[in-house]
Protein backbone atom coordinates (compact mmCIF):
# COMPACT_ATOMS: atom_id res chain seq x y z
CA UNK A 1 0.00 0.00 0.00
CA UNK A 2 1.55 3.29 -1.02
CA UNK A 3 -0.43 5.40 1.39
CA UNK A 4 -3.37 4.94 3.71
CA UNK A 5 -5.41 6.93 6.20
CA UNK A 6 -8.04 5.71 8.63
CA UNK A 7 -10.45 6.72 11.33
CA UNK A 8 -11.57 4.67 14.29
CA UNK A 9 -14.16 4.95 17.07
CA UNK A 10 -14.15 2.80 20.21
CA UNK A 11 -16.82 2.49 22.88
CA UNK A 12 -16.22 0.64 26.16
CA UNK A 13 -18.44 -0.53 28.99
CA UNK A 14 -16.64 -2.45 31.68
CA UNK A 15 -14.67 -5.17 29.89
CA UNK A 16 -16.80 -5.03 26.71
CA UNK A 17 -15.44 -3.07 23.74
CA UNK A 18 -16.90 -2.11 20.35
CA UNK A 19 -14.70 -0.82 17.52
CA UNK A 20 -15.62 0.63 14.14
CA UNK A 21 -12.83 1.46 11.69
CA UNK A 22 -12.80 2.90 8.16
CA UNK A 23 -9.76 3.47 5.99
CA UNK A 24 -8.79 4.15 2.43
CA UNK A 25 -5.58 4.24 0.48
CA UNK A 26 -3.80 3.54 -2.77
CA UNK A 27 -2.20 0.23 -3.76
CA UNK A 28 0.42 -0.23 -6.47
CA UNK A 29 1.18 -3.78 -7.64
CA UNK A 30 3.17 -5.33 -10.45
CA UNK A 31 0.17 -5.14 -12.80
CA UNK A 32 -1.97 -2.15 -11.75
CA UNK A 33 -2.56 0.70 -9.34
CA UNK A 34 -5.88 0.70 -7.48
CA UNK A 35 -7.59 2.50 -4.68
CA UNK A 36 -8.57 0.47 -1.63
CA UNK A 37 -11.35 0.99 0.92
CA UNK A 38 -11.45 -1.06 4.14
CA UNK A 39 -13.75 -1.25 7.12
CA UNK A 40 -14.50 -3.30 10.19
CA UNK A 41 -17.10 -3.51 12.95
CA UNK A 42 -15.76 -5.60 15.84
CA UNK A 43 -17.02 -6.58 19.28
CA UNK A 44 -14.35 -7.27 21.86
CA UNK A 45 -13.56 -8.34 25.38
CA UNK A 46 -10.78 -6.84 27.54
CA UNK A 47 -9.32 -10.10 28.93
CA UNK A 48 -6.40 -8.32 30.64
CA UNK A 49 -5.44 -4.64 30.80
CA UNK A 50 -3.02 -5.30 27.93
CA UNK A 51 -5.00 -7.98 25.98
CA UNK A 52 -8.20 -7.75 23.91
CA UNK A 53 -10.11 -10.48 22.07
CA UNK A 54 -12.05 -9.40 18.94
CA UNK A 55 -14.82 -10.91 16.79
CA UNK A 56 -16.65 -9.47 13.78
CA UNK A 57 -16.69 -8.64 10.07
CA UNK A 58 -13.88 -7.02 8.07
CA UNK A 59 -14.34 -5.87 4.47
CA UNK A 60 -11.94 -4.71 1.76
CA UNK A 61 -12.83 -3.33 -1.70
CA UNK A 62 -10.41 -2.60 -4.52
CA UNK A 63 -11.57 0.21 -6.83
CA UNK A 64 -10.36 0.85 -10.38
CA UNK A 65 -11.60 3.84 -12.42
CA UNK A 66 -14.36 4.57 -9.91
CA UNK A 67 -15.87 1.06 -10.17
CA UNK A 68 -15.74 -1.72 -7.59
CA UNK A 69 -13.22 -4.27 -8.78
CA UNK A 70 -13.11 -6.89 -6.02
CA UNK A 71 -14.81 -7.11 -2.62
CA UNK A 72 -13.53 -9.34 0.18
CA UNK A 73 -15.69 -9.93 3.27
CA UNK A 74 -14.38 -11.91 6.24
CA UNK A 75 -15.84 -12.98 9.58
CA UNK A 76 -12.84 -12.80 11.86
CA UNK A 77 -11.49 -13.54 15.31
CA UNK A 78 -8.42 -11.79 16.62
CA UNK A 79 -6.18 -10.74 19.49
CA UNK A 80 -4.75 -7.34 20.32
CA UNK A 81 -1.96 -6.65 22.80
CA UNK A 82 -0.40 -3.40 23.92
CA UNK A 83 2.46 -2.28 26.09
CA UNK A 84 3.48 1.11 27.44
CA UNK A 85 6.68 2.64 26.07
CA UNK A 86 6.11 5.96 27.85
CA UNK A 87 3.17 5.15 30.17
CA UNK A 88 0.18 7.41 29.59
CA UNK A 89 1.74 8.90 26.44
CA UNK A 90 2.98 6.31 23.93
CA UNK A 91 2.00 2.64 23.61
CA UNK A 92 3.14 -0.08 21.28
CA UNK A 93 0.57 -2.55 19.97
CA UNK A 94 0.21 -5.71 17.93
CA UNK A 95 -3.01 -7.13 16.49
CA UNK A 96 -3.47 -10.50 14.78
CA UNK A 97 -6.64 -11.71 13.09
CA UNK A 98 -7.80 -14.80 11.24
CA UNK A 99 -10.78 -14.94 8.88
CA UNK A 100 -12.68 -18.14 9.68
CA UNK A 101 -15.32 -17.50 6.99
CA UNK A 102 -15.18 -15.28 3.92
CA UNK A 103 -16.40 -14.44 0.43
CA UNK A 104 -14.97 -12.76 -2.65
CA UNK A 105 -17.30 -11.29 -5.27
CA UNK A 106 -15.04 -11.52 -8.36
CA UNK A 107 -14.31 -14.28 -9.05
CA UNK A 108 -17.08 -15.45 -6.74
CA UNK A 109 -15.93 -17.91 -4.17
CA UNK A 110 -15.28 -18.84 -0.56
CA UNK A 111 -12.23 -17.26 0.98
CA UNK A 112 -10.13 -17.13 4.09
CA UNK A 113 -7.88 -14.38 5.36
CA UNK A 114 -5.43 -13.27 7.97
CA UNK A 115 -3.62 -10.15 9.00
CA UNK A 116 -1.25 -8.44 11.38
CA UNK A 117 -0.89 -4.81 12.45
CA UNK A 118 2.07 -3.50 14.46
CA UNK A 119 2.71 0.05 15.55
CA UNK A 120 2.77 2.93 17.96
CA UNK A 121 -0.09 4.93 19.44
CA UNK A 122 0.33 8.38 20.99
CA UNK A 123 -2.25 9.89 23.35
CA UNK A 124 -3.22 13.55 22.89
CA UNK A 125 -3.07 15.18 26.38
CA UNK A 126 -6.44 16.01 28.02
CA UNK A 127 -8.45 14.65 25.07
CA UNK A 128 -10.01 11.25 24.22
CA UNK A 129 -7.98 11.29 20.99
CA UNK A 130 -5.11 8.99 19.98
CA UNK A 131 -2.90 9.02 16.91
CA UNK A 132 -1.74 5.67 15.52
CA UNK A 133 1.06 4.84 13.10
CA UNK A 134 1.13 1.20 12.03
CA UNK A 135 2.53 -1.33 9.62
CA UNK A 136 -0.20 -3.59 8.22
CA UNK A 137 -0.06 -6.87 6.31
CA UNK A 138 -3.32 -8.55 5.29
CA UNK A 139 -3.95 -11.48 2.97
CA UNK A 140 -7.11 -12.89 1.45
CA UNK A 141 -6.93 -16.38 -0.06
CA UNK A 142 -9.44 -18.19 -2.27
CA UNK A 143 -10.05 -21.91 -1.88
CA UNK A 144 -8.21 -22.52 -5.19
CA UNK A 145 -5.02 -20.96 -3.78
CA UNK A 146 -5.18 -17.50 -5.42
CA UNK A 147 -4.56 -14.64 -3.02
CA UNK A 148 -4.41 -10.86 -2.57
CA UNK A 149 -1.88 -9.41 -0.15
CA UNK A 150 -1.96 -5.80 1.03
CA UNK A 151 0.91 -4.35 3.02
CA UNK A 152 1.86 -0.82 3.98
CA UNK A 153 1.88 1.99 6.51
CA UNK A 154 -1.30 3.50 7.93
CA UNK A 155 -1.93 6.66 9.92
CA UNK A 156 -5.14 6.71 11.97
CA UNK A 157 -6.88 8.97 14.45
CA UNK A 158 -8.91 7.26 17.18
CA UNK A 159 -11.67 8.77 19.26
CA UNK A 160 -12.56 6.78 22.38
CA UNK A 161 -15.96 6.95 24.09
CA UNK A 162 -16.18 5.79 27.71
Amino acid sequence: MDRSSAGEAIATRGRLVARVRYGQGHVASDTAARDIVQGEALAGYQARPWLQVWLGPRARTFVTSGLSDRRWLFWTAGLGARGGIFPGRVDSFAELWLGFSGRLNRPAGSASGRGVELGLEAMVPKRPLRLRLSYVVEQGRLDDGRRDTVEGLALAARYQLR
